[in-house]
């Protein structure tokens, strides 16, 4: 099934952080000495895309899945606070 063009850039984003996710992955356990490193590339990908992502999920996604009857297991909340909380 071909998904809608207004997609492809949330799912190139997905692309990528699953991508850097493997790579961590693979890295770990990550030596000491490298964490500043690591936590200078992931902290540059959340700024450049993953931020982005999750506000375009918020703002554009998730109101439409909601509208069509998808259940959330943080129902009623963000996103980002059901990610802070840990419950996703």
């Amino acid at each position: 099934m071909l998904r809608d063009k207004s997609l492809v850039p949330l799912s190139r984003q997905h692309q990528h952080a699953l991508a850097l996710c493997v790579r961590i992955d693979r890295a770990s356990p990550i030596p000491e000495g490298d964490l500043g490193v690591w936590q200078a590339e992931i902290a540059q990908h959340f700024h450049a895309e993953i931020r982005i992502h999750f506000v375009a999920e918020e703002r554009l996604v998730f109101p439409i899945l909601e509208i069509s009857g998808v259940e959330f297991a943080c129902r009623g909340a963000s996103y980002r606070s059901c990610l802070a909380a840990g419950e996703v």
